[in-house]
């Protein structure tokens, strides 16, 4: 039999136990910790809301550290502009965020800045705003309390959080095709196909799609492969 005390130490171990899985609660909770999440964050903070922004990584703008495969961002950075108009000069620099404090064009001053430096910048925006991110949550479960309308959120570990208002910023979800194509299982997919331009040399490439990805791989191959092609739109094509 256990001794009382050794009864009390268990009830209080019981008790921390339960203290650390009981949800906390922010008005606002952010999901995502990339742009859009960062950007709603600042604004957040800056109206003196209780918030929180959850990131499943150990960093901000972790999608990028992936993502473009070819590690060069299609959004521009064009610092000299020969204009002192704010809102012009905004209008050149598709990177930085909102504010007044932290710019792209002090990370990188290439006109295509590579995808790591969006990575060192998103970094740096989090932590010179002192911005309230949990890293390594990863929120995978969302439902409403129809009692109290309040939202609940639990990660990986079990923990749960409530919030009145949730904000989903977690961009790109998985990769998904439509249904009904024939062929899909014999081609190559964006997340997975090689970046090595050697090996496409005198090949010729049929992309499909017409948007970022598309374009983005078809810069980097152009060098080596024989034809490239690019399908997406009107256009239609049968997979052999």
């Amino acid at each position: 039999m256990w001794k009382a005390t050794e009864m009390r130490v268990c009830v209080i171990l019981a008790g921390l136990l339960f203290l650390q899985l009981v949800a906390s609660s922010n008005h606002y909770c952010i999901v995502g910790g990339g742009p859009g999440g960062l950007q709603m964050a600042y604004y957040l903070k800056s109206a003196g809301r209780s918030y929180v922004l959850f990131e499943r990584n150990d960093e901000a703008g972790s999608f990028f550290k992936t993502f473009p495969r070819h590690r060069k961002l299609i959004s521009i950075n064009k610092i000299y502009t020969g204009s002192n108009n704010k809102i012009f000069n905004e209008r050149h620099d598709w990177n930085s965020l909102l504010n007044d404090d932290v710019f792209f064009r002090d990370y990188s001053k290439e006109f295509w800045a590579p995808a790591d430096d969006l990575v060192r910048y998103l970094g740096a925006f989090a932590e010179h705003h002192a911005l309230n991110i949990v890293y390594n949550t990863r929120i995978s479960q969302l439902s409403k309390d129809k009692e109290t309308g309040v939202f609940v959120l639990k990660d990986q570990n079990g923990m749960t959080y409530k919030c009145d208002v949730p904000i989903i910023a977690t961009g790109v979800g998985n990769i998904t095709w439509p249904n009904g194509v024939e062929g899909k299982d014999i081609v190559e997919h964006y997340d997975t196909v090689s970046t090595n331009p050697e090996d496409f040399i005198n090949q010729t490439v049929a992309i499909l799609g017409k948007g970022n990805s598309a374009f983005e791989t078809a810069q980097s191959l152009m060098e080596h492969t024989a034809y490239i092609h690019t399908v997406g739109g009107r256009s239609r094509m049968r997979l052999a």
